[in-house]
């Protein structure tokens, strides 16, 4: 019984050093300056300020084509406003509304499938600041080779306020901790499982 709580003490404490670590650099992010150029701009739904910034991105001329990936499907360009809105600053062709993915993981799997087939490999990606390392960690297990310019942008309650401050802040900041863990494990297990196959092929 005492080894048992020294583990799950041991545990405990783990997981709470690596979150406060996580949080910390999750808190510090922020866009790159100055803004490096890329092919694409890829956009992880989840809010609307997520795809301002992205369009913002290629109306200004940071990316050549943009993909905004999570898209409901019942959703057309015509129904997005800020399309409208910028439709005489973007060239809308230049704009891909994916309506495949319905997580992160999704995400990540359409905007390889669209980088891959429109020969990318320079990319903005924009999501949410707390969801940009998992984010990050998708897409890379997925185009390894292709550099990846993270752009965070902070959510609206967490710019009014820190988010340990926020309601339901520390519950959103801890839960993404707790997924990005999860696909670490599962990467790092699929990456073991690999090897092992290959040493018996």
């Amino acid at each position: 019984m005492f080894s048992f709580l020294h583990t799950v003490l041991l545990i405990l404490i783990t997981w709470m050093a690596g979150f406060w670590g996580f949080a910390w650099h999750v808190n510090h992010l922020s866009p790159p300056s100055p803004i490096p150029k890329a092919q694409g701009i890829a956009v992880f739904t989840g809010g609307s300020d997520r795809m301002r910034e992205g369009l913002k991105l290629l109306s200004q001329g940071y990316g050549e084509v943009l993909l905004i990936s999570g898209v409901n499907v019942r959703v057309k360009r015509g129904d997005i406003g800020f399309l409208q809105k910028h439709k005489n600053q973007v060239f809308r062709p230049n704009i891909t509304l994916g309506h495949e993915a319905y997580d992160t993981t999704g995400n990540a799997e359409e905007a390889a499938q669209w980088a891959q087939e429109l020969n990318i490999s320079k990319i903005i990606l924009v999501t949410s600041s707390y969801h940009m390392p998992r984010s990050l960690a998708e897409v890379h297990a997925l185009l390894p080779h292709a550099k990846i310019i993270p752009y965070p942008v902070v959510p609206p309650r967490w710019r009014r306020m820190p988010w340990w401050q926020s309601p339901n802040g520390p519950w959103y900041m801890m839960s993404e901790y707790n997924k990005f863990l999860f696909v670490k494990v599962r990467q790092m297990i699929s990456s073991i499982f690999t090897i092992i196959m290959k040493g018996i092929a």
